[in-house]
């Protein structure tokens, strides 16, 4: 009120053209940010339109959006060639209050197909580790499971076991590092139509949950209590 104090918000309007570059330039006033770089980071395979629009022009949506469309992902289920009993695949597990289990298998073209398995908690309490080892056991059973990929940090002493009882436990930590290259990777996939799924509404309504985070490593889904399916995947 005194005048001592005054806020700069470098943003432009929703009517303005974001792939301008001179013109996002200047909503970037830092000597870092120049108009090349600026366009490399629009051009990147990991940047969305969402993102772009709010980290790089200031731009921020009314309502929070998904990282995908709804639409977008509706277009990704595939009617044929879901996984099935004794295929080859890749699975990976993330503990949360429930567990998501996801597997992953390739297909030629460089496609992939996606399946989601949830290992629920009681009504009261987390997840039991021993369900989502017993649930790993069914998985390897039915299918020819390349590796199981997990965080040591979560599921350590399950892994251990798992071992021992001869499944293909392979540590990968989920930091924001590593979660922000399988970030941009599941963006690839999904946005080039390259990943299919069987039209699961639990891995839908998981996907639509999830909401990015810009870090400095890059930006990656949030893993929350409401989307441990989708970070499995």
């Amino acid at each position: 009120p005194d005048g001592a104090f005054e806020f700069h918000e470098w943003c432009l309007r929703d009517t303005d053209d974001l792939s301008d570059m001179p013109l996002v330039k200047r909503v970037n006033p830092a000597r870092h940010h120049t108009v090349e770089s600026l366009r490399r980071r629009l051009e990147s395979p990991s940047m969305t339109p969402a993102r772009w629009a709010r980290f790089a022009c200031g731009i921020f949506p009314e309502h929070e959006s998904s990282w995908i469309e709804p639409s977008d992902w509706d277009a990704l289920h595939w009617d044929v060639g879901g996984i099935v009993e004794d295929e080859q695949g890749t699975v990976g597990v993330r503990i949360g209050v429930d567990a998501g289990i996801a597997i992953v298998a390739p297909r030629d073209s460089g496609r992939i197909a996606v399946k989601l398995q949830m290992v629920h908690a009681p009504p009261s309490g987390r997840v039991a580790l021993a369900d989502v080892e017993a649930a790993l056991k069914r998985i390897a059973e039915t299918y020819r499971v390349v590796e199981i990929v997990y965080d040591r940090d979560q599921f350590e002493r399950s892994a251990d076991l798992l071992t021992e009882a001869g499944l293909p436990m392979q540590e990968v930590p989920q930091s924001p590092k590593r979660l922000a290259q399988a970030t941009a990777t599941l963006w690839r996939v999904a946005s080039g139509g390259l990943l299919g799924h069987d039209g699961d509404p639990v891995l839908r309504a998981q996907v639509l949950a999830g909401q990015p985070r810009e870090t400095t490593q890059g930006w990656h889904l949030v893993p929350t209590n409401q989307t441990s399916g989708l970070i499995a995947v």
